[in-house]
């Protein structure tokens, strides 16, 4: 798969250790322990359970947890709007998903038409941003997980590439930062379980 420095010249914001070890380990020890419930979609307005399109659960983490992710994700603002050169204002709450063998999120963006039922995050997203809390690996192993792979569209300003996904492999405590306009979607995962944490700002 590309490396970080291949998304990074291609616009992609990237900070490799952005959550240390420790953090990683006692988030996915929370993890495994506190309530979950199946991740819905916005359709006309309306939060909706659509398992072919999206398919992973949310977790309902602590609000200490919740809060020490926010703190660290506004500290880093400076720099986003630096790399985006945008002038960001406010920053959602984080949601913290689990996805399980054969869970995925089919292609999509990240914000809506502002012509359509919605919320004003929804509307005005400016920058997404994806905390990885566990590895992606070939083998499987307690703390990581196979398949998975977060493919990004329309990085290239080649015609022929605007349809092509770029996969970019998850490492733990690696956050990464893009357009919210931009095609995204998550492969199915093939064994173990993968952890991340998603915010965006507007």
């Amino acid at each position: 798969m590309p490396s970080a420095a291949f998304f990074e010249r291609l616009g992609v914001f990237v900070d490799p250790g952005f959550l240390d070890p420790q953090f990683c380990e006692s988030y996915l020890m929370e993890a495994q322990t506190c309530p979950c419930e199946p991740a819905r979609l916005t359709r006309y307005g309306e939060a909706v359970t659509d398992n072919s399109r999206r398919k992973t659960g949310q977790l309902q983490i602590s609000q200490t947890t919740a809060q020490s992710i926010r703190e660290r994700l506004i500290a880093i603002k400076p720099r986003l709007e630096t790399h985006f050169q945008v002038q960001l204002q406010d920053l959602e709450p984080p949601s913290c998903y689990r996805y399980q063998v054969g869970d995925f999120f089919g292609l999509h963006r990240d914000v809506i038409d502002p012509s359509l039922p919605g919320s004003k995050f929804e509307k005005n997203r400016l920058v997404s941003l994806i905390i990885f809390l566990n590895s992606m690996s070939a083998e499987p192993s307690p703390q990581t997980f196979g398949g998975g792979a977060l493919a990004l569209y329309g990085l290239l300003d080649d015609a022929r590439g605007q349809n092509y996904g770029f996969p970019l492999e998850p490492e733990q405590g690696q956050l990464i930062a893009f357009r919210s306009d931009l095609w995204h979607e998550v492969k199915p995962v093939t064994h173990g379980e993968r952890f991340s944490i998603v915010s965006w700002f507007v």
